[in-house]
């Protein structure tokens, strides 16, 4: 019974022209692109420490390191962005109660 009434809305809440999924595709590609470089960076570590791990090699490994700082440097960054994001939108929206009371 329930199922049959969730299909129904469903179906009158289909994508009609197209742009919501353009949106929504638009907003993954985004959070694409801002995942891959902490992941590159990673990368780069991986495969830097391996090699500098079966050369013995000081330098290398000194390379590797810098990759992760790289890495963390990003998302340091990332985090402090987002959280100053959510104070304010939690700014804009208590300002907004108020204005509506």
């Amino acid at each position: 019974m329930y199922g049959s009434r969730y299909a129904e809305v469903a179906m009158q809440h289909t994508f009609q022209s197209g742009g919501e999924a353009f949106i929504l595709g638009l907003i993954y590609l985004g959070e694409t692109i801002l995942y891959f470089f902490p992941l590159y960076y990673l990368f780069g570590f991986a495969g830097r420490m391996i090699h500098a791990v079966n050369l013995w090699n000081e330098n290398e490994m000194n390379a590797a390191f810098l990759k992760l700082k790289s890495h963390y440097k990003y998302v340091g960054i990332s985090s402090i962005v987002l959280i100053s994001l959510y104070f304010l939108f939690f700014l804009i929206g208590a300002i907004a109660a108020v204005i509506a009371v």
